[in-house]
C-alpha cells in the first residue's frame, strides 16, 4: 500500500493533506518529519515521486538529497521543472541483482544543473539525459551494470565535463552521444566495455585518452569529432562488433593501434589521415575498410603483418598511398579493393603466399610496378588452387606484365581466372 497522498511529496500524518516540502532529504529530513523510512520504505518513495503523472512530478521540490548507503530500487526523475539540485552524498551502491535491475533515470529535467554523488562506486545503470547539467563528476565509481542490458548514456546539451576517473569496467553499454558542449572527458581508466561504447557527436573533445581500454564486447564507435586530435588506444586488444572511426575531420592525422589483434570489422575514415599501424591484427572477421573520403587521407604506407584472416580488404581512392602489405597471410583469402590510389606503386605478399580461390583484386587505375605487377601474378599461380576468380591489374599507370608475367596471365586465364593488365 502507498503511503503518500497523491498531492504530497513526502508524508507524516501530523502534515495537513496537501502540504509540500521544499527539501526532501531521505535520511534526516524524514527524520524530522517523525517519520523513520526502512530501505523498503524509500524504494517505495522513489518509485512513487518518481513515476506520478503530472501535475504531481515533484512541481514544488528545488532540492532532493538522498541519505542512504545502499539502494535495490530504481530512482528515476522526469520531466521536473522546479527541481535544481540532487545530492546522493553516502550512496555508494545502487542494485547488482541481474534479476531485477536498479540504477539511475534523469530524464528532461529541465532545472537540473547539479549531480552529486561522490562515493557512487557502482550502479546496474546511468540514464541521463535532457537536462541542464553542466558538470557530471563520478570520482568513485569503478563498476557499471551486472549483465549486457544494463546501460550507461549520458545526452546532455549543457553539458562541458564528463569524469569517471575511477571506472574500471562497463558491463553492458556506454553512449556519450550528441553533447554539442562536451569538451572533457575522463575515462583514463577504463577498460572493459561488455557492450557497445558510442562516441558521436561530440564536436568540441580535442583529445581523449583510452589508455587502459583493453576490449569492447559490442561494438566500438566514434563519430563527427570535429576537433579530435589524438586517441590513446595502445591497450585496445579486441572489439566483437565493428571498431569504426569515422568523420574525424582535422586536426585527427595519427592512429596507433599496437595491441589490437581483432575486431568483427575495422572502418577508419579520416579523411586526413597520415598514420595508421595495426601491427599486431591478426582478425577482421568483416570488412576493413580504408576508403578515402572527402579531403583524402595523406597516410603513404599501409602495413599489416600479422593478419591471417579478412572478410574484405577496401582500400580505394587513396591518392597519397605508395605501399601496401599484407607479408604475414600464407593464403590471401579475401577480396581486395585498391582501385584509384593512383601513386601505390607496390604491393607486397609473403614469400610463398597462395590465393585462395575465388577473390578479387582489384588495383584498376594505380601505379604498380611491373615487379609488383608480376609478384600479384606469381601468387595467384602458385599453389594450383586459384581457378576461378578476378585481377584486374589494368588503367592508370600500372605497368605491364614482363615475359614471366605474361605466362603467368596465360596460366590463369587458361584454369578460368579472369585476368585484366595493361598491355
Amino acid at each position: 500500500m502507498n503511503p503518500f497522498p497523491v498531492t504530497s511529496n513526502c508524508y507524516n500524518p501530523l502534515l495537513p493533506s496537501g502540504s509540500e516540502a521544499a527539501t526532501i532529504d531521505c535520511n534526516t529530513g524524514l527524520l524530522a518529519l517523525g517519520w523513520l523510512p526502512s530501505t523498503s520504505d524509500v524504494s517505495n518513495l522513489l518509485g512513487y515521486v518518481s513515476t506520478a503523472p503530472a501535475p504531481h512530478n515533484l512541481p514544488g521540490i528545488t532540492r532532493l538529497d538522498f541519505g542512504m548507503t545502499i539502494l535495490a530500487n530504481v530512482i528515476d526523475f522526469r520531466n521536473t521543472t522546479a527541481l535544481l539540485t540532487m545530492t546522493f552524498a553516502r550512496l555508494t551502491s545502487i542494485g547488482r541483482s541481474a534479476a531485477d535491475l536498479a540504477g539511475i533515470t534523469l530524464i528532461n529535467n529541465t532545472g537540473l544543473a547539479t549531480l552529486t554523488a561522490p562515493v557512487l562506486s557502482y550502479a546496474d545503470y546511468l540514464l541521463i539525459t535532457g537536462n541542464a547539467i553542466a558538470l557530471i563528476s563520478l570520482p568513485a565509481l569503478s563498476t557499471t551494470g551486472c549483465n549486457a542490458a544494463c546501460v550507461f548514456t549520458i545526452q546532455d546539451d549543457t553539458l562541458n565535463q564528463f569524469s569517471a576517473p575511477a571506472l574500471l569496467a562497463v558491463a553492458g553499454s556506454l553512449t556519450l552521444s550528441s553533447n554539442p558542449l562536451l569538451s572533457s572527458i575522463s575515462l583514463t581508466q577504463l577498460a572493459t566495455v561488455g557492450g557497445d561504447f558510442l562516441l558521436q557527436h561530440l564536436p568540441l573533445v580535442a583529445s581523449l585518452s583510452l589508455a587502459h581500454l583493453v576490449s569492447v564486447g559490442g561494438d566500438f564507435l566514434m563519430s563527427d569529432i570535429a576537433t579530435l586530435a589524438a586517441i590513446n588506444l595502445v591497450a585496445l586488444q579486441s572489439v566483437t562488433g565493428s571498431l569504426t572511426l569515422a568523420d574525424l575531420t582535422a586536426p585527427f592525422t595519427t592512429l596507433n593501434l599496437p595491441a589490437l589483434t581483432s575486431c568483427g570489422s575495422l572502418v577508419v575514415h579520416g579523411p586526413l589521415l597520415a598514420t595508421f599501424t595495426a601491427a599486431n591484427l591478426v582478425s577482421v572477421t568483416g570488412n576493413l575498410d580504408l576508403n578515402s573520403v572527402a579531403g583524402g587521407n595523406i597516410y603513404t604506407a599501409l602495413s599489416f603483418p600479422a593478419l591471417t584472416t579478412c572478410g574484405a580488404f577496401f582500400c580505394t581512392f587513396n591518392t597519397h598511398l605508395i605501399t601496401l602489405s599484407f607479408i604475414g597471410a600464407p593464403v590471401i583469402s579475401w577480396n581486395i579493393s585498391g582501385n584509384d590510389c593512383t601513386a601505390l606503386t607496390t604491393v607486397l605478399f609473403g614469400g610463398g603466399a597462395t590465393f585462395a580461390n575465388g577473390i578479387s583484386i582489384d588495383f584498376t587505375n594505380c601505379a604498380l610496378t611491373q615487379a609488383t605487377v608480376d609478384a600479384i601474378l606469381a601468387a595467384a599461380v602458385r599453389g594450383g588452387g586459384f581457378v576461378t576468380g578476378t585481377i584486374n591489374l589494368n588503367l592508370g599507370t600500372n605497368s605491364a606484365p614482363s615475359g614471366a608475367g605474361l605466362a603467368d596471365v596465360g596460366t590463369l586465364t587458361g584454369r578460368g581466372v579472369t585476368v585484366t593488365v595493361n598491355p
